[in-house]
């Protein structure tokens, strides 16, 4: 896993992107056990995720605890646990997650660029082929944010966002999406 240092903030949002380790890739019954992890570790932790999105071997949300350094105890409990269960489901043992990161939302515009990147990602990497697969694909929180924002806004700006990543690279588009890279702790 990656060795990063991460500083969180009370009451901030981070973009938090897990990788598991390269030859896994995840079935349906991996995506569920990843997916009860999250919610449950939210309900009991009293941690808010938003804009999830569980595709073949990465996940990606946005994260919010009210507490100082939450996020640092929600992340190791959810490595550890999925990677023991999901080890022991496999037979194997080691390296479940490659690496993790971690991004702070700095603002509005950026929580909705990063929320639209996260729900078009399973779009993105052909996973659905189209929204009407999307709306049914269960490991997105996109049939919620249709409900909440509607369906055309929602899906005008995954558009947007996909559009712009197609035409920058890495850096430039974490730039465009107005987010701070890796909050690396000082020495």
């Amino acid at each position: 896993m990656n060795n990063s240092t991460y500083a969180f903030f009370q009451n901030s949002i981070y973009f938090i992107t897990y990788h598991a380790a390269d030859d896994v890739i995840f079935s349906d019954r991996i995506k569920r056990i990843i997916l009860k992890k999250l919610c449950d570790l939210c309900k009991e932790m009293d941690v808010s995720m938003y804009s999830l999105a569980i595709l073949d071997n990465h996940v990606h949300f946005l994260l919010q605890t009210q507490e100082k350094n939450k996020e640092k105890e929600f992340i190791r409990r959810f490595a550890g646990g999925t990677a023991r269960e999901i080890n022991q489901l496999n037979g194997k043992t080691g390296t479940f997650w490659n690496r993790y990161f971690a991004w702070l939302i700095t603002d509005e515009t950026a929580y909705y660029n990063v929320s639209a990147y996260i729900l078009g990602n399973p779009l993105r990497h052909g996973l659905v082929k189209d929204f009407d697969e999307l709306y049914d694909y269960p490991y997105s929180d996109f049939r919620k944010y249709c409900e909440l924002h509607g369906r055309e806004a929602v899906e005008e700006k995954i558009l947007a966002v996909l559009k712009i990543k197609n035409t920058k690279n890495e850096d430039e588009f974490f730039e465009w999406l107005n987010i701070r890279r890796k909050v690396d702790i000082p020495e």
